[in-house]
């Protein structure tokens, strides 16, 4: 009985990390990745067409529940070759943008997106939060599209300019960038070029802000970091470590409670 028992707590324990890494094409509720070249002249006009590539990294509830330190979702390996810093074309890695999102569940009035930044970003004068969640409702119907979609790493691939594409509908086809259709304030206030990652130990660090209906509703527990593991773009999730109490202290607390206790003694 008790190995029975045991042989079910292990497979309960195995659906259970099975469940965190698990993604479901796009769906409401996941944290998504866009990774795209902005592939703009000298002056910062688009030129296009280019690729896009998207991952869905796993429900945020899940990614939430990690306890450690975890990488999440399939590199972003198709714009490098054997130097990260160049792409296809020559492209340097300041030439591609990266942004996070996740796309509310349930009604526009009840439900709360998310939107990757390195700082809270204001609302704009753009497109309703209504009008957000149903772009990125277009976006998944988009990545799930057969062709687009890769089952065997949850991402998605998809040539720009495309209709309802990330770059054409968030950036205004690269003339607002950053802005998710002007629903932020600011040109580039949730997308960021890749450039750090050129350099050894670089990366780029972003919270996940909400917005709902009412407006902004505060951020989420993740801290989202794109980095460069050995050439390779990856996206971690990072989980501050507990404070470890110096072992001096953990000498000092039961030192002092008996001091305490002798003084009593003594009076």
């Amino acid at each position: 009985m008790k190995k029975i028992i045991g042989i079910m707590a292990v497979g309960l324990l195995l659906l259970g990390f099975a469940g965190q890494s698990m993604a479901s094409n796009f769906a409401a509720g996941d944290l998504i990745r866009v990774t795209f070249v902005t592939n703009y002249d000298q002056y910062g006009n688009p030129l296009g067409p280019t690729t896009e590539y998207a991952a869905d990294l796993g429900t945020l509830s899940s990614l939430e529940a990690l306890t450690s330190t975890t990488v999440v979702g399939a590199n972003f390996t198709q714009y490098t070759g054997t130097n990260f810093g160049t792409v296809t074309g020559g492209v340097l890695t300041s030439g591609i943008q990266v942004a996070y999102y996740v796309q509310g569940t349930g009604t526009a009035s009840t439900s709360t997106a998310y939107i990757g930044s390195q700082s809270a970003p204001a609302l704009g004068g753009g497109v309703s939060y209504s009008g957000l969640n149903s772009a990125f409702s277009s976006l998944k119907t988009l990545y799930s599209k057969t062709g687009n979609f890769i089952s065997a790493t949850q991402s998605a691939q998809v040539s720009e300019p495309t209709t309802g594409d990330y770059w054409e509908q968030f950036d205004g086809a690269g003339n607002n960038w950053g802005t998710f259709d002007n629903y932020l304030l600011g040109e580039g206030a949730a997308e960021y070029s890749l450039l750090p990652l050129e350099t050894l130990g670089g990366y780029i660090d972003e919270t996940l802000y909400g917005y709902n209906a009412s407006g902004p509703t505060g951020s989420s527990v993740l801290d989202v970091r794109t980095i460069d593991v050995g050439g390779v773009g990856e996206t971690e999730i990072v989980v501050a470590s507990a404070v470890p109490v110096p072992p001096s202290l953990l000498l000092f607390v039961p030192g002092l409670l008996g001091l305490i206790g002798l003084r009593r003694k003594v009076n």
